[in-house]
């Protein structure tokens, strides 16, 4: 009988065991890589992407809406009339180049996608330059499906000179305006496109089947004809239908197997997970997802080959979809299919980021009945965008390329029923979570979870966007291939660009309390309604500058037994407190917290400048660094590394130990004032990449969110993945002061910089030299800033157009009403704050124009348009409005806030010398 219970017992417990509650576990300080990916789409020609089909304006809005990066664009070979130029060969007398049917799809998505990197592929080649048994015949019908277009391993024109003048044409067409054909004849388009990509043909290994060799020579003679009349085009390769034959990499990634000075910029390949044979959907999950593993293995195999042969090539994997059975396929699609489908993407971008590929790309915009249904994104019954088009937007909004992957963990995850990765990015911590099973499963969180945004594509979400809730609980229940993003409560640092006042334009390295307090005051009374919320103190707060002193960057000598003088002010760990001669409030070790209060009560937040590394001053100390077992300053500094303008600081070593404990007692240090923004200095040129990660990782270590600003430039771009990562703002050239040339040289830094902005982020223009500067120095005598009226606005239009963070230079409590009318507009500010991805339209020696996306109501589309004149007298600056959309649009002049009307096709206005324009646009 004992023995009998024992055993109910021990069943009783395994089965306890056996129902264990999944739990997730993230160690959020260990980053186990930097994603590269960029999640994106393949968009593929056919008759529903016409004018005039139902699932046209719902489709084309879908990836406008979406605003990716590398969306790749395939006319293809079932749809001859829609993809193919030049249907027949030319005769002694005609030619037949036609692009009545290809170009109304191709402008719509130029269009849609303006603004973005795109890939083009216009993939299929005239049949009849290949050998065949007979002539390859093809509908009449443009919008009749003719998968026998396509055969024949061999070219006619072995030479290859027929195929690549059909593309440098073709290419012609869209970039240049059109090209002069076989017999001499001009044909005019009218188009002058960029093309950022092109990828070379599509799936060669099943299309026509034919060798990597004869592929690589068809790559080198495309691009090269390509280059002649695109030079700035990047290529793509490949395009492979199966990653199973490793030869085809071996062979195309080895430059020797090139021609001399042929790119090898990026290539890419298929993969379709797909559901077996008379398989009832009920069993599908495991079958597809068990689908993707060989494809996954095989790829980290294929990044050892290109890493061995080619590193610096990038990797697109651009069409990534699901497929369902032939039973299946012949009978109308489950609903639950399509949450299947988007799980598998989310379990592809999950596991690709981890193998470092660069561009994720999900299959396709559009599928309906005779033409892959199974793999579409916008429902073809409702034509609304379905849950694979909602999870490929859940993760391209809020999972950004250079956010660092951190070690993630499913415990109890039995049968591998679960996916998870977390993210962080600038402050930013996010848990992707996908469920691979058609059945309800229940996960627990990591308590810091709490009070977090879930944003969940499921089936109650359908066909509409993500729903959203917030997590009130230690545990979630996962729907059947639900996606869920966590998004944790705690604050993240500069999510839009931040806005305040800075001490340094006016007062140099000698601001004192007074002067602080007196601006906090002007800001919270008369700024702070339009968004203004930072006070900083710049630059030397430690140094013992009298009233009305006028140095400029002083140096420390040194006296006889080798101490520094001036002292500076430092507690007992080397770190630099507030003189108390400027700072009386800072008196008996109290540092900055009392400044910080005030200027919290007042609803505000509260910085500071610092320079990078340690104190001279406290390596010759041999002060000890807090909590680090005994470790002195001098055995962390790197006495190498120094600031050409300011002799006060050394450099960290950040490979010894002691150097991040010194930077996290720091911000402990800071945090315990109250600081919300510190201003980094002499970091950014030459770019300290270690002691950038040492204050990022103290700042996630202090407790509390504080702006990392990095000064000054010029930043290298080399470093923008990184800088993107780890700061939230840097500077892209050195000071700015009020020159109408320096901010003429600031319109081409920020061009440079285009596209690497966003929320946590954010490229510096440097500060806005409006309003009475140089009071007490640093340069020229005081004045009102030297800009014109007109150059003013100039100057605050292109901050608040490029999403740069404001940070006003001048003394406010001596604004006159000009300034106040530039600072309390509330519309140009929203601009900065509200506007998307910020690109140049265009650029002459005397004209230029800037947009990004603007909010609009459900429906709608609106964009934020900047005029400007470059010119040294006035002119009238024209906008083409269909470089924007096409038809009618609104437009509303923000700083008249006024509307001035609705226009099509064209807008223009007058402008002042140096004078500017900003619109908002609503279509």
């Amino acid at each position: 009988m004992d023995r009998i219970l024992t055993i109910a017992v021990f069943l009783l417990i395994l089965g306890t065991a056996g129902a264990q509650t999944p739990e997730i576990a993230i160690q959020w300080n260990d980053s186990t890589a930097v994603s590269r990916a960029t999640p994106t789409l393949q968009v593929v020609g056919n008759p529903m992407l016409r004018r005039g089909a139902p699932m046209h304006d719902n489709s084309f809005l879908a990836v406008h809406d979406l605003q990716a990066d590398y969306v790749r664009y395939v006319p293809w070979f079932p749809y001859p009339k829609l993809a193919v130029a030049e249907l027949k060969p030319p005769t002694a007398t005609e030619t037949f180049w036609d692009f009545s049917l290809i170009d109304p799809m191709t402008i719509d998505f130029m269009e849609a996608t303006k603004g973005h990197s795109v890939i083009l592929n216009f993939s299929t080649t005239p049949q009849w330059m290949w050998k065949t048994e007979k002539p390859v015949d093809y509908p009449e019908d443009a919008n009749k499906v003719c998968w026998s277009y396509a055969g024949g391993t061999e070219l006619r024109d072995t030479t290859m000179k027929e195929l690549t003048d059909y593309y440098t044409r073709l290419v012609s067409w869209y970039t240049k305006g059109g090209f002069t054909d076989e017999l001499g004849k001009f044909h005019r388009s009218g188009y002058t496109y960029t093309i950022p990509y092109w990828e070379v043909l599509n799936e060669p290994d099943l299309e026509h089947n034919i060798s990597v060799q004869t592929y690589t020579k068809i790559y080198d003679a495309v691009v090269t004809a390509i280059r002649t009349v695109s030079p700035q085009t990047k290529f793509v390769g490949l395009a492979l239908a199966f990653e199973t034959r490793p030869e085809y990499f071996e062979y195309f990634l080895n430059p020797a197997n090139h021609k001399p000075g042929i790119p090898l910029d990026m290539i890419s390949y298929h993969c379709y997970a797909h559901a077996n044979d008379k398989q009832p959907f009920e069993a599908y999950d495991h079958a597809v997802f068990d689908n993707t593993e060989p494809f996954l293995s095989m790829v980290r195999y294929i990044e050892n080959i290109r890493k061995r042969l080619s590193p610096a090539t990038k990797t697109d994997i651009d069409e990534l979809g699901t497929f369902v059975n032939g039973q299946m396929r012949d009978q109308p699609i489950t609903p639950a299919y399509w949450n299947l489908s988007a799980s598998v993407y989310a379990y592809f971008f999950i596991e690709l980021t981890k193998a470092g590929i660069d561009v994720i790309g999900e299959s396709q915009l559009v599928g309906f009945p005779s033409q892959f249904p199974d793999v579409t994104m916008v429902d073809y019954q409702n034509n609304k965008p379905n849950a694979r088009y909602w999870v490929l937007k859940l993760i391209r909004d809020n999972i950004r390329t250079g956010s660092a992957l951190v070690n993630t963990a499913i415990n109890g995850n039995s049968g591998d029923d679960l996916s998870a990765q977390a993210f962080s990015h600038g402050g930013s911590k996010k848990i992707l979570i996908l469920n691979k099973r058609n059945k309800p499963i229940t996960v627990r969180l990591p308590s810091s979870c709490n009070g977090a945004r879930s944003l969940a594509v499921n089936t109650a979400s359908g066909d509409g966007p993500p729903l959203e809730s917030t997590v009130d609980s230690t545990s979630i229940t996962l729907q059947p291939f639900e996606v869920r993003l966590i998004v944790l409560a705690q604050p993240t640092a500069a999510q839009s660009p931040p806005m305040g006042w800075n001490s340094y334009n006016c007062f140099g390295s000698a601001v004192h309390e007074d002067e602080v307090r007196a601006n906090t005051d002007y800001l919270a009374q008369h700024l702070k309604p339009f968004g203004w919320q930072y006070i900083v103190v710049d630059f030397l707060w430690s140094y013992d500058n009298p009233p009305g002193s006028l140095v400029g960057n002083p140096f420390q000598s040194r006296l006889p037994d080798g101490a520094y003088i001036p002292w500076l002010a430092m507690d007992q760990f080397g770190r630099l407190t507030p003189n108390t001669n400027k700072f009386p409030s800072a008196e008996k070790g109290k540092g900055f917290k009392p400044l910080a209060d005030y200027v919290h009560a007042q609803g505000l937040k509260f910085g500071i400048h610092v320079m990078r590394g340690i104190p001279r001053q406290a390596v010759w100390a041999h002060s000890p660094i807090q909590d680090a077992g005994g470790i002195t300053a001098d055995q962390v500094a790197d006495t190498s590394s120094t600031c050409p303008w300011m002799n006060h600081m050394y450099g960290l070593d950040m490979q010894k130990p002691g150097a991040q404990e010194y930077l996290n007692s720091l911000l402990r240090l800071y945090a315990s004032w109250g600081v919300d923004f510190i201003k980094v200095d002499d970091i950014s040129r030459p770019y300290h990449q270690p002691e950038i990660e040492g204050y990022r990782k103290a700042i996630a270590s202090c407790g509390r969110p504080i702006v990392l600003s990095l000064s000054p430039g010029e930043t290298p771009l080399r470093d923008s993945t990184h800088v993107r990562q780890y700061a939230n703002m840097w500077r892209m050239a050195d000071d700015f002061w009020d020159s109408w040339q320096e901010l003429l040289k600031m319109f081409d830094y920020a061009k440079s910089w285009e596209g690497l902005g966003g929320p946590g982020h954010w490229p510096d223009c440097d500060m806005l030299q409006i309003g009475k500067i140089s009071k007490r120095g640093p340069v020229g005598p005081e004045r009102y800033s030297r800009f014109t009226p007109d150059e003013l606005r100039t100057h605050l239009t292109f901050w608040c157009i490029y999403r740069s963070p404001l940070m006003l230079g001048g003394n406010l409590p001596d604004n006159r009403p000009l300034e106040d009318s530039l600072f309390t507009n509330p519309e140009p500010l929203a601009v900065n704050q509200d506007g998307t991805d910020p690109r140049q339209l265009f650029k002459t020696d005397s004209r230029m124009a800037w947009f990004s996306i603007a909010p609009a109501p459900p429906g709608h589309r609106a964009w934020y348009v900047a005029l400007f004149n470059l010119a040294d007298t006035p002119q009238s600056i024209p906008l083409d409005l269909t470089e924007l959309s096409k038809g009618k649009v609104a437009v509303r002049d923000l700083w008249k806030r006024s509307d001035a009307g609705v226009f099509s096709g064209r807008y223009a206005q007058q402008l002042p010398a140096h004078g500017s324009a900003l619109l908002k646009l609503t279509k």
